[in-house]
């Protein structure tokens, strides 16, 4: 699905929705009944055959509940056009923290306006990441998401009047994926955080992206009391 989004700006013109593997967060969870509001903005680049750019993203904006003790779900507007859910399990706490942290994000690949014939292509994209946390102290965590994707595209985009980009992203397949942000939390309801996840796909073809962005957080804040100083 990403195999040619380094074709560069091209990509921005003829998509009309983008997925984002970045997490903005950290393994910790809400607790019960808590709320919190996200927005972020991203850039992508990368590499496919031999072929190298880079475009900016729209803005996301998100939201975050929690559900149980150590359970939380979100949902996000992704680029303005795409659409996304994921429910996080926080299995450890202490000074390293593990989740895992099911998602699922939606969009459409349109066709190119002077092409009449074509149909769109719908592509549901699953994510599988594990997160882990380091947390130098109550207000700074180092953040790493390796993981798995696998997408599903509601028709092969083979023969339906799509250029070579978009084909490559309504494509099916599976990936691995690894991010890296740092999680810095000003007050009890506020944090932001840069992040970068890095995305290779096993389809045949040679290519590697890049997801870069700073997202911030407004609202309650998962609990870091247990590493306050004393």
């Amino acid at each position: 699905m990403f195999r040619r989004l380094a074709a560069g700006t091209v990509m921005l013109g003829t998509l009309s929705g983008c997925p984002d593997p970045n997490i903005y967060g950290t393994p910790r969870t809400l607790a019960p009944g808590d709320i919190q509001f996200q927005a972020a903005i991203d850039g992508y680049g990368g590499t496919a055959s031999g072929t190298t750019g880079a475009t900016p993203g729209l803005p996301s904006f998100g939201a975050r509940f929690g559900l149980a003790d150590r359970l939380d779900v979100g949902a996000r507007l992704i680029d303005m056009t795409a659409v996304g859910g994921d429910a996080k399990y926080n299995f450890v706490r202490g000074r390293f923290d593990m989740a895992v942290d099911p998602i699922v994000q939606a969009y459409f690949v349109l066709p190119p306006q002077t092409t009449t014939s074509a149909a769109n292509v719908g592509v549901l994209q699953f994510q599988l990441p594990l997160l882990l946390g380091i947390n130098f102290d109550d207000a700074t965590t180092l953040v790493f998401s390796p993981g798995f994707v696998a997408s599903v595209a509601t028709r092969s985009p083979q023969g339906i009047g799509l250029n070579t980009e978009q084909v490559a992203f309504a494509s099916s397949g599976l990936g691995a994926r690894l991010g890296i942000g740092l999680n810095i939390r000003t007050s009890d309801t506020f944090s932001w955080q840069p992040e970068v996840t890095a995305w290779h796909e096993f389809n045949g073809v040679d290519s590697w992206v890049c997801v870069a962005g700073i997202g911030i957080n407004i609202g309650a804040q998962p609990d870091y009391s247990d590493l306050a100083p004393r």
